[in-house]
């Protein structure tokens, strides 16, 4: 489950969370401020920064059976470790 920063009420523009998952051009944080599409209203956009580059996010997601948020990247995906 990706921890909603998007709710809190102070809404940070930045933010750092890990990696914990990867599928295909999408990636799941642990925590996330990028609002995922729902009910019409469009996710929000932005970027992915690490040391050394960075990933265009196009779109975010939420999948409902698990809490997690997608976020689909245009370029290089971030570093992970799969567990």
């Amino acid at each position: 489950m990706t921890r909603p920063l998007y709710h809190d009420p102070y809404q940070p523009l930045t933010f750092a969370a890990s990696v914990v998952d990867v599928q295909g051009q999408e990636v799941a944080l642990a925590a996330t401020a990028f609002y995922p599409e729902s009910g019409g209203q469009s996710s929000d956009v932005g970027l992915l920064r690490w040391p050394g580059s960075e990933a265009r996010v196009t779109h975010a997601r939420k999948d409902k059976a698990t809490g997690t948020v997608w976020h689909r990247v245009d370029g290089e995906l971030p570093p992970w470790v799969q567990r």
